[in-house]
Order: structure tokens, then sequence, then C-alpha cells
């Protein structure tokens, strides 16, 4: 379970960037009304690519987004890899057989105590990130926070189809009109 009770807080160390290498596993900290503290747990690793020296500032990013998604208890696996690796499980689990930008494998299971929850992977490619930055002409620190966004939305359950129409975001899907806003909410966090 993944909850302490004041008292038994993690010591500051054990939240800093695992030895292990091509993972970071960290936990966030929200404080509960009946005193109890619930955390967000997200296990980064790079798959078939170099484990980023930014690896720490997108774990703050995705602790954060949970957060503003008012999610607690929550883990999430995010996995950093390759065009090949993600156009092998997009041709395995959508038989689409090319690479794609992020993929999401929801688990949304609950756990004994009702207080830990199973969010799943979210799985992004670094080539295809890379592209997208520039075919979009945006940064890659940017690109790669709107597909953290875009995958946080989808564990929770988050789909494409109901379109919203309005002066801030236009024609979008409620999905995608929502992460716009959290996008512009978080632009200024650093993430490289």
């Amino acid at each position: 379970m993944c909850t302490y009770t004041r008292g038994q807080f993690p010591l500051p160390h054990r939240l800093s960037r695992s030895r292990n290498k091509g993972k970071a596993r960290k936990v966030g900290i929200k404080a509960t009304p009946e005193d109890r503290v619930e955390l967000n747990q997200v296990e980064i690793r790079a798959i078939n690519v170099e484990t980023p020296q930014w690896i720490a500032g997108l774990w703050d990013f995705c602790i954060k987004i949970l957060s503003e998604l008012d999610k607690h208890g929550w883990e999430v696996s995010v996995i950093l890899c390759n065009d090949e690796f993600i156009r092998d499980l997009n041709n395995r689990y959508r038989n689409m057989d090319n690479p794609t930008d992020v993929l999401t494998f929801p688990q949304l299971q609950i756990g004994a105590a009702d207080s830990h929850v199973i969010g799943g992977d979210i799985i992004i490619s670094l080539g295809r990130s890379a592209e997208n930055a520039h075919a979009f002409h945006q940064t890659h620190e940017k690109e790669l926070k709107r597909l953290v966004v875009h995958g946080m939305l989808h564990l929770c359950g988050m789909n494409h189809d109901d379109t919203v129409s309005n002066e801030s975001v236009g024609d979008l899907s409620e999905m995608l009109a929502h992460q716009e806003r959290i996008l512009q909410k978080h632009s200024e966090e650093p993430l490289f």
C-alpha cells in the first residue's frame, strides 16, 4: 500500500533518483483530511534509448500533472523508447505497423484499501516526439510535456470523441481542450 501516516514519511534521500541505470522512481506526497498521506508513484524507464539527463525533471512534471488531475495514490509507469520499440507495440496491440508518438495502456486497478490505483503505462517514442517538435515548430521539451499530459488523460479514461467549441481553444475534443488548459497552466515548468 502506498500510504504513510504521520511520522512515517520517507527520508528525502529516498525520494531521489534511483541508482539503477535507466530508472527513476520517486513518490509525490499529498496530505488528506484524515491526516494520512497518499502517494503517487511514477516509475520512468528508458528502453532502447540512452537514459536522458532530464529524467528527474520529467518525474517532477508527471507528479504535478497527477496532482493537477486530482489523482492520489496512483502508480504510473512512463517508458521512453525508440521508434522500433513503439512500432512493435503499436503493431501488436493496435494492428498498426508504424511508429507513433505515444501509447497508453490504462489499468485502473484499485488496491485492497481503495487508496492505491495502478493507473497504467505511458510509452513515449523520443524519436517521434523530436520529429513532432520539429514539424509543429515547438521545442522538444514542450512536445514531451504534451505527450505526458495526453497520456495521463488517457489513463484517466478520457478519449478524443466529445467535441467542444469555444473561443479559447476552437473546435477540439473535450480531452484535447483539457490537455491545452493543463499545458498552458504548466507552461513554465522546466523539464530539461
